[in-house]
């Protein structure tokens, strides 16, 4: 599996070791992690990139998400833009699973607390996730999107182009709301 690691880049200093660990336990279970722009990255660089350079850096990190299967988030260090990620990858249909140590549980956006793809899990220690990352990496499997395309004519084409600028959703997500808001008006499907 295919695997996005997110974390603040401004925690490796407290929470570096833990972020290594976890993403050495996916690799051992046979799992593809993508980690560089977390590990590689230093909060100095990051401070000396220009717009051009930040903006291609976060267009990246966006194309990871969206070429990956799942979406792996440690959160000890709270950071908004982590649960910005988190957010835009649970929108995508990635599920994602968030790991925490500490007391406080991290605030997240209620609709990523009440998504059937979001997994928050908290650890004292990475070696005590051992035995449960493949029972989450399972449930995360269950949770992925089908893929499902079909043909359509230029007009709509164009028509779910000027909705994905305008409103500033992906054309597969305004067709997805579509279909869930069909769903929830169906009264027939609600009961069968």
């Amino acid at each position: 599996m295919k695997i996005f690691f997110v974390a603040s880049i401004h925690g490796k200093g407290e929470y570096g070791d833990n972020y290594q660990k976890l993403i050495d336990l996916f690799i051992g279970f046979g799992h593809k992690v993508w980690a560089g722009h977390v590990l590689k990255v230093s909060v100095a660089e990051i401070a000396s990139w220009d717009d051009d350079k930040d903006v291609e850096f976060h267009k990246k990190v966006l194309d990871g998400i969206k070429k990956s299967d799942l979406v792996v988030a440690e959160l000890s260090y709270t950071s908004t833009s982590v649960g910005y990620l988190m957010s835009v990858a649970v929108e995508s249909g990635k599920p994602t699973i968030a790991f925490y140590s500490g007391k406080e549980v991290p605030h997240l956006l209620t609709t990523l607390e009440k998504n059937d793809k979001f997994q928050l899990v908290h650890y004292k220690d990475i070696a005590g996730l051992k035995k449960e990352i493949p029972l989450l990496v399972d449930y995360a499997t269950e949770q992925m999107d089908t893929r499902f395309n079909f043909f359509i004519s230029p007009k709509i084409g164009n028509y779910l182009d000027w909705i994905a600028k305008k409103r500033k959703v992906p054309r597969a997500v305004y067709l997805r709301r579509l279909i869930e808001k069909d769903m929830e008006m169906n009264k027939k499907y609600k009961k069968s």
